[in-house]
């Protein structure tokens, strides 16, 4: 596994459309975002969500899939683990800072998160995602119409976090549930579009999530998959699992 962040998006994660470019209706976004919401189990348990556990397995470029599990606790904390042969590739963000550890180093220390991966780290380890309370996240939302995601027709919203940073968010226009996500990674000449594909929708105490997601550079044949086996909504996260690993 190179530098790059093990990218996970988690859960988030009818009507006439408007035509591509052309201003959505006031207060349309509004309503599908509303519709997504209780696609998802409703609002009031998506605020109720105060951590989730999710593990499984996680494949590179088609080899051996490898043990994966990535824990996520308010306030905005993630925790991700990738078990090789070689060892464990950790990378833990606390809020405010965030570190990497790689079997594949040349010394396997917690090494400071790259400039680019810690300006990212805040949108993985937001546990509700964007689409939650983005006036007070200072996120901007907007519709730019229909189009076809895997064959199915999709919402496409724009986002576009506090930073400046854009992403987009497509959400199947029958079950609203949130199908891809695309947005650049990397930093200078290896910054590329990417995108996430999420299928496999069910339901953990309520509240739909994807267990298959598969990533990529955007255009071209997936090069990451993550199956999750288990979910798990508010499990009991200690502190100390997001403190600098030692």
């Amino acid at each position: 596994m190179n530098r790059r962040s093990v990218a996970v998006a988690l859960l988030w994660a009818a009507g006439t459309a408007p035509l591509a470019g052309a201003a959505a209706p006031p207060g349309e976004v509004d309503r599908i975002v509303a519709l997504w919401a209780a696609a998802t189990g409703g609002m009031d348990r998506i605020h109720a969500l105060a951590a989730v556990r999710m593990t499984g397995k996680i494949a590179f470029g088609g080899g051996a899939p490898n043990p994966f599990t990535v824990e996520v606790a308010r306030p905005g904390r993630i925790r991700t683990r990738v078990t090789f042969p070689q060892g464990d590739w950790l990378q833990v963000y606390d809020g405010k800072r965030g570190w990497i550890v790689s079997p594949f180093a040349k010394s396997p220390v917690a090494v400071p998160m790259t400039p680019e991966e810690l300006a990212n780290a805040p949108e993985q380890a937001d546990i509700e995602g964007p689409l939650v309370d983005s006036v007070k996240k200072g996120v901007r939302l907007a519709l730019e119409g229909k189009e076809q995601v895997q064959g199915r027709d999709a919402w496409k919203i724009r986002v576009t976090r506090s930073d400046g940073v854009v992403r987009y968010l497509d959400l199947d226009a029958a079950t609203s549930l949130k199908v891809r996500w695309e947005g650049e990674l990397g930093a200078g000449a290896d910054k590329k579009m990417n995108a996430s594909l999420f299928s496999d929708y069910r339901t953990v105490d309520g509240l739909s999530f994807p267990f298959r997601i598969v990533s990529g550079i955007a255009g071209e044949a997936p090069a990451q998959e993550i199956v999750f086996e288990k979910i798990e909504v508010n499990p009991a996260i200690s502190p100390s699992a997001f403190e600098a690993p030692k």
